[in-house]
C-alpha cells in the first residue's frame, strides 16, 4: 500500500540557511532497478551537499543507509508516511529509478505532499515532471544526479518555486 493523502494539505517548504545542505528523501525500496547502484556510484559526491534518508527502503536500504552515513526507515504503515516526510523536512525527493515506471506512486505521493521530485529522466518521470516547473530531471547517470543536486544547493530559489507551485 501506498500513503497518499489526497486529503491532506502539502507540507510548508522547510526554510535552507545559506550553505546548508539539501535535505532529500527516497520513498521506496532501495534496489538496483530503483536506482540503488547509481545512488551508491553518487553517495561520495553527494555528501558535501546533500543529506539523504531513505524510507520505507528494506532491510537493503537500512545497511546501505548505514555504510552511506544517510539515514533510513526500513517500513512504515500507509498512515505514518505524513508524519515521517514531516520529520525528515526534506528540500526534495529523490526517486532514481534506472528502468521506465509506467505511473509511480512514489512520485504521486511527493506531489500530494508538495515535495519536489528530483528523478531520473526516464518513463512516467520524464511524462508527469515539468523540469523547473513541478521538478526536476537528470540522467540515468550518478554523475548527472550529483550535478543537479549541486546545482539546486546553489540555487535555493528554484527548489522553493517548485514547492510553491506545487502547494
Amino acid at each position: 500500500a501506498h500513503g497518499i493523502d489526497f486529503e491532506g494539505a502539502p507540507l510548508p517548504y522547510p526554510a535552507r540557511g545559506d550553505g546548508e545542505r539539501l535535505r532529500l528523501v527516497m520513498l521506496g525500496r532501495f534496489t538496483d532497478l530503483k536506482g540503488a547502484d547509481l545512488l551508491r556510484e553518487a553517495a561520495a559526491a553527494l555528501e558535501p551537499h546533500a543529506e539523504v534518508t531513505l524510507l520505507g527502503c528494506g532491510a537493503a536500504g537500512v545497511q546501505a543507509a548505514g555504510e552511506l552515513g544517510w539515514k533510513a526507515v526500513e517500513r512504515y504503515e500507509p498512515g505514518e508516511l505524513r508524519a515521517l516526510v514531516a520529520e525528515a523536512a526534506p528540500h526534495a525527493g529523490l526517486l532514481a529509478s534506472i528502468v521506465p515506471e509506467t505511473f509511480s506512486y512514489t512520485l504521486s505521493e511527493l506531489f500530494a505532499l508538495g515535495v519536489p521530485p528530483v528523478a531520473t529522466a526516464i518513463g512516467s518521470f520524464r511524462d508527469r515532471i515539468r523540469d523547473g516547473e513541478n521538478g526536476f530531471l537528470f540522467a540515468p547517470e550518478a554523475g548527472a544526479l550529483v550535478e543537479t543536486v549541486r546545482r539546486l544547493q546553489r540555487e535555493p530559489k528554484a527548489l522553493a518555486a517548485v514547492a510553491a507551485s506545487l502547494a
